[in-house]
């Protein structure tokens, strides 16, 4: 979910503040669904094609965890590639660039550069 949140905001930043109203979990409840989101606006009609689930908080919570160990498994995974091609005088960039047409895998994450973090 983090990704296609991201991926919207880069498209439309415009609705940030929209989507923070929009995602705020009532910690009062145990599951948040559409029926509680005011369909007046683009903005339902955008989420909803992003794929976003219906999910109660403890699954929700685990899906956040989840994607973030994947994640940082691939990050560790092409570091670790980097280091076998830096050893064997192999170009690194080019092997993340070639891996990355899998669509399986996809080119996010495969570049080095400011630090990634999760919670």
């Amino acid at each position: 979910m983090r990704a296609a949140t991201e991926s919207l905001l880069e498209d439309r930043p415009d609705l940030e503040t929209a989507l923070e109203e929009l995602l705020t979990v009532d910690a009062e409840r145990d599951t948040w669904t559409f029926d509680d989101v005011p369909v007046d606006s683009g903005t339902f009609g955008e989420l909803v094609s992003r794929e976003i689930v219906e999910t109660r908080i403890k699954e929700a919570e685990m899906i956040k965890y989840a994607n973030n160990a994947f994640l940082a498994t691939k990050i560790s995974l092409i570091n670790e590639i980097g280091n076998v091609c830096k050893a064997y005088g192999v170009d690194a960039y080019e092997v993340a660039d070639a891996i990355a047409l899998d669509h399986r895998i996809d080119e996010h994450f495969l570049r080095s550069g400011v630090g990634w973090g999760g919670s």
